[in-house]
């Protein structure tokens, strides 16, 4: 392995000719990271490359913010080649979460925090300037991270010249009209790009799509803002003002369109859904669209903006926040508008105003405490102090203590839900709960608003257990029981027909790992490298299904195979076997044991074959001469293997990997269940098998002894025909544990 001065390179994630990406530990702070390297080999580009990455390191070094990834240190190489050391986000980026889908609810709270974060960004005059899917990653915890600042300048020095260089750079599905012009562009190209991502979070897809780069420029300059379907209408509006062509008809800031997200989030909580149309007894004619911010200098927002926000409010009525962080149900609220304007002396004061109150829920009840009044909106009051509370079964109430000028006052808020305590019992009793879609840990005492939330139950020699938790208008107390988990490593084997015992099955944990071209030097079909989920254990063959497993198969159903099977290497692994033989083996072995015996799924055969690691080979990261039965590089004595010859040889001969899976690379190839891609860009990210209605080749892994050792990489991939038999061929299965 590569180090470089505190840094341990493990292995590379991404490469090209002008840059590489190393997953890496800081062997100083004990942390994973991810380092970064500039390796143009043209000297004049090497020296912008250089000025440009010193230039974007200065500017994106000191930006500290929840959301943006935190840079820990810059430096050169021993060549002289600009690096940085970046946080490690291992729960992948924002294209992992649209493959898997997003809920309108958590699209909504991922753009909030994009908006957030690059606010901040644009606030020290930087614009991101390549946002995009996969430069927004998650940390454990769920947090949205903005990275890669590679195209990071400042907004006074985004000229021509700069956006020029580096539109080689630019992800054409994601760039704005401006920068498709190559012109001068400020961080509303930012905020065209967030609208971007917003209708692909929604639909799975950019909405600007094409074969080329400029036919996809083109569209970003040409094309009509596309029209979301009717689920999610009620982000139309939004979704303009995000991807208006003319920059001044975009919002302006980052900031506005934080504040308007908060305001669709308080809406969705209300209703369940975003409002296409207003309601017929709407009072609140336009929407507030942070009137503290102000415009990029020398940018005058146009009157047609202001339609576009009234449009917007149409969809959001009646949610006006005073303050943006909402306020707290358990203390009085002051509130102080701000002095009227100076009234000529010639005019006739006016004794009596209007006071409106905006409450989310609409139903609440409102009252005045002392005044004797009976509330309305639009009540005429003379100024003066007044006392009112707000009440809504369900909810916190709240005092309002409002100060009412000569002037019209209106308030705005929204009552938080109730809290009841939640008690959560556990079998066996010290297991660890969490609740995965709120931050705050679980206690005895715990209260929570009325909801639905997803509680995590664990303990080691178990199987975790989620459910979700209703919480009502009451007190909650709820029992979950574990079940003991399987070990790792454990053996079955179920009795067959006669008392014959079946395949050895090895119990292997499910987990979390990164499938494909983990070392950067596979084939595009091993791309791109991305993150699976096996969330349940699973049993896999120990050894390749031998010939006396297969025959005896023959015997007890009368197959039809197209050779005889004699006792004679009955150790040896059954070859010469189509996909479709395979199948019916592993059908005739479910009826026979009542359990699920299947194919492999592509991820779930490479998850076994890495068994926790992710070196090139089973073994490790360099071929080696006695670690498996292969055609050129796995013989130590190459006169043996010219007498011997290549050919299959008995199962189990050669040293199992830390799953205790024996021939996982070499002797025969094996079929899995997954219909070939020439790529991962549709794989699951669950693990499960790739399907087509009409499937022409099937995936088959670990090599054969017909190959030379490179071809006996775990990331390997080849293909074959459903019907192909030959002497390389066979399998081996999967049994489904039941929970």
């Amino acid at each position: 392995m590569l180090e470089l001065n505190n840094y341990t390179l493990l292995s590379l994630i991404a490469g090209n000719d002008k840059k590489k990406v190393y997953y890496a530990i800081d062997r100083v702070k004990q942390r994973y990271v991810i380092v970064k390297i500039i390796t143009t080999s043209n000297k004049n580009q090497h020296k912008l490359d250089t000025a440009l990455f010193k230039k974007n390191a200065a500017l994106t070094s000191d930006l500290i913010h929840p959301h943006i990834i935190s840079i820990y240190e810059c430096g050169l190489t021993a060549n002289h080649c600009p690096y940085f050391a970046m946080e490690y986000c291992e729960n992948g980026s924002l294209a992992d979460k649209i493959q898997e889908g997003l809920t309108l609810d958590k699209t909504l709270q991922i753009l909030q925090q994009i908006a957030n974060a690059l606010t901040f960004v644009h606030k020290t005059h930087i614009t991101h300037g390549q946002l995009k899917p996969n430069n927004i990653l998650f940390r454990n915890d769920g947090s949205v991270v903005l990275s890669d600042f590679n195209n990071a300048s400042l907004n006074a020095t985004t000229k021509q010249t700069s956006a020029v260089f580096f539109s080689s750079n630019y992800t054409p599905e994601y760039m704005s009209p401006e920068q498709a012009r190559r012109v001068s562009f400020d961080s509303r190209s930012d905020l065209y790009s967030l609208g971007i991502i917003c209708y692909e979070m929604l639909l799975g897809f950019p909405p600007f799509r094409g074969d080329t780069p400029l036919r996809i420029s083109l569209k970003h300059l040409n094309s009509a803002i596309p029209q979301l379907p009717e689920k999610y209408r009620g982000l139309q509006p939004f979704l303009n003002l995000l991807l208006a062509k003319n920059p001044q008809h975009r919002f302006q800031t980052a900031k506005e369109v934080s504040f308007t997200l908060r305001q669709l989030q308080y809406q969705f909580l209300e209703h369940g859904h975003l409002r296409a149309t207003p309601p017929a007894n709407s009072t609140t004619p336009y929407i507030l669209v942070n009137t503290n911010s102000s415009s990029p200098p020398s940018k005058k927002q146009p009157a047609g903006k202001s339609l576009l926000i009234a449009g917007l409010a149409l969809t959001i009525p009646g949610i006006l926040l005073l303050n943006n962080n909402g306020l707290r149900s358990d203390t009085s609220i002051n509130i102080n508008e701000q002095e009227p304007p100076a009234i000529n002396q010639s005019s006739t004061v006016i004794s009596k105003m209007p006071l409106i109150i905006n409450v989310i829920p609409k139903d609440a009840s409102i009252q005045f405490n002392h005044s004797g009044l009976a509330f309305r909106q639009g009540v005429l009051l003379e100024p003066g102090h007044y006392s009112v509370s707000i009440n809504k079964p369900g909810f916190q109430p709240q005092q309002l203590n409002i100060q009412h000028k000569q002037a019209p006052t209106q308030v705005n808020l929204t009552l938080s839900p109730a809290r009841y305590s939640v008690q959560i019992k556990t079998h066996p009793p010290d297991s660890t709960i969490r609740i995965i879609n709120i931050k705050p840990k679980y206690t005895k005492k715990l209260q929570l608003p009325p909801g639905r939330y997803l509680v995590e139950v664990s303990h080691p020699g178990y199987h975790a257990k989620r459910q979700w938790l209703e919480v009502n208008t009451s007190e909650v107390k709820q029992t979950i029981t574990l079940t003991p988990a399987m070990k790792q490593g454990k053996i079955i084997q179920h009795a067959l027909a006669e008392g014959v015992d079946g395949p050895k099955m090895v119990v292997i944990p499910g987990g979390r790992f990164r499938m494909g071209d983990n070392d950067g030097m596979g084939a595009a079909s091993e791309k791109p490298l991305h993150w699976v989920n096996l969330a349940n254990d699973f049993a896999m063959s120990q050894y390749e299904i031998t010939r006396a497993d297969f025959a005896l198969f023959i015997k007890k159903t009368g197959y039809v195979f197209h050779e005889a099977l004699s006792e004679k290497d009955s150790r040896k692994p059954i070859t010469h076997i189509s996909w479709h033989d395979a199948k019916a083996y592993a059908q005739w072995i479910s009826k026979q044991t009542g359990y699920i015996y299947r194919l492999p799924t592509e991820a779930e055969w490479e998850y076994a074959a890495r068994a926790g690691s992710y070196t090139r080979f089973v073994w490790g990261n360099k071929p080696h001469a006695g670690k498996a039965n292969c055609a050129e590089g796995c013989w130590e004595n190459h006169l043996k293997r010219l007498l011997k010859g290549s050919q299959a040889i008995a199962v189990g001969q050669y040293p199992a990997n830390d799953f205790q899976l024996f021939d996982m690379a070499g002797n025969i190839a094996e079929w899995t269940q997954d219909c070939y891609l020439n790529s991962y860009r549709q794989h699951p990210a669950n693990g499960s098998s790739v399907n087509k209605a009409h499937c022409s080749h099937r995936v088959i892994r670990g090599g054969s002894f017909t190959d030379p050792i490179e071809y006996l990489r775990i990331a390997r991939r080849a293909k074959r025909t459903p019907a192909y038999r030959d002497e390389q061929i066979g399998f081996r299965l999967v049994l489904e544990l039941k929970r």
